[in-house]
């Protein structure tokens, strides 16, 4: 609807403002229009490499065009592709309906007789090399979207996580980290002698085994000894 407004300097002025929306201002770019079709339209390729060296930023390059398309399309009033609106239309309510199919979901199987009930079908994209599957899709008959289109969680990779995850948790063998218990071998109480256990005491009431009490006298307490000495000696003696 849009062709006869859409001459090559239009075209180019539009791929200059995508280029300025997105951000890449300050690298090399090729805009080529193609005339195969009968939609007018055009192809940008841009060297990755801005003229100071450094990659230029990618980073959720898809969501930020899709902003700055519709941005420029309301700009300039073009029209909406009725496909690209019904695609719109529909992302929110596949969105809803595999949120609410991988629910404590275990397994593909599982996962796709849920949706098949819904109204979406599972398809899978394989590995050319190793046949195995690396993507997948949902279609409702009408549109086919990517999963990581409709959200980032729904990629292959992600959702296979998830339901061997649920699939562990089911089954008990979830790693989930067990306190750890350590035993000790408590020590048998070491038995004291009497010399030991009587120094303790004196000790634990406060006495002091070396101090002299009141009275010593070093010569008396020798005299008193050697009485005693010469006592036991007579008691050994017969006449």
């Amino acid at each position: 609807a849009d062709a006869p407004r859409l001459t090559d300097d239009f075209m180019a002025k539009l791929a200059k403002e995508y280029m300025q929306g997105m951000g890449i201002t300050d690298t090399q770019y090729l805009v080529v229009r193609h005339l195969e079709t009968e939609h007018p339209h055009f192809h940008i390729v841009y060297n990755r490499v801005n003229m100071s060296g450094k990659a230029v930023n990618e980073r959720n390059n898809f969501k930020r065009s899709d902003k700055v398309v519709k941005a420029i399309k309301d700009k300039y009033g073009l029209t909406y592709s009725p496909l690209k609106q019904k695609y719109e239309d529909k992302i929110p309510e596949f969105r809803d309906k595999i949120r609410a199919a991988i629910y404590g979901c275990k397994s593909w199987d599982e996962f796709m007789r849920r949706l098949d009930c819904a109204g979406i079908e599972v398809r899978f994209h394989d590995d050319r090399d190793t046949g195995k599957h690396i993507g997948v899709k949902f279609t409702d008959g009408d549109i086919t979207v990517n999963g990581s289109k409709i959200d980032r969680h729904f990629t292959y990779r992600r959702l296979d996580s998830l339901f061997e995850l649920n699939r562990k948790q089911s089954q008990g063998t979830s790693p989930v980290a067990k306190p750890k218990v350590v035993y000790r071998q408590q020590e048998p109480p070491k038995q004291q002698n009497v010399v030991e256990a009587v120094a303790e005491a004196v000790v634990g009431n406060g006495l002091d085994l070396f101090k002299v009490g009141p009275g010593y006298d070093p010569q008396e307490e020798a005299f008193a000894r050697e009485m005693n000495r010469r006592k036991k000696k007579k008691k050994g003696i017969r006449f």
